[in-house]
């Protein structure tokens, strides 16, 4: 039997106990989209192989439909606003996600809660 098993099953019972892994699933910050993020959000898309007409595409969306997301409610407002394109807004969502788990270090639960 390898011991490294029970060991790592130990040590996550006592994050969910003593409330640390709740912590580490939940972010201070909400995801952000203003022209500093936009700008690494780009470079993150082109490093990333995007086309420009794709990478436009998610910044339209993104700033026609996004300011701050704090909770899962932000993004289904953002969808509620959006009368076509909902296709193209999720595209850009998810890629918006990505790059902060990736590039900006928000927790992946945390990103995970928003769909």
């Amino acid at each position: 039997m390898d011991i490294d098993k029970p060991i790592k099953a130990y040590q996550i019972a006592e994050r969910i106990i003593d409330g640390t892994a709740l912590k580490e699933a939940a972010s201070d910050e909400p995801v952000v989209w203003d022209e500093e993020v936009k700008g690494r959000f780009i470079k993150f898309m082109e490093a990333n192989g995007r086309s420009q007409r794709y990478i436009r595409d998610c910044v339209l969306y993104l700033d026609k439909y996004v300011t701050e997301m704090a909770e899962p409610r932000d993004v289904i407002e953002a969808f509620e606003k959006c009368k076509k394109g909902k296709n193209h807004l999720y595209k850009a969502l998810s890629s918006l996600l990505r790059f902060c788990e990736v590039i900006e270090g928000y927790p992946k639960p945390f990103l995970k809660s928003f769909g």
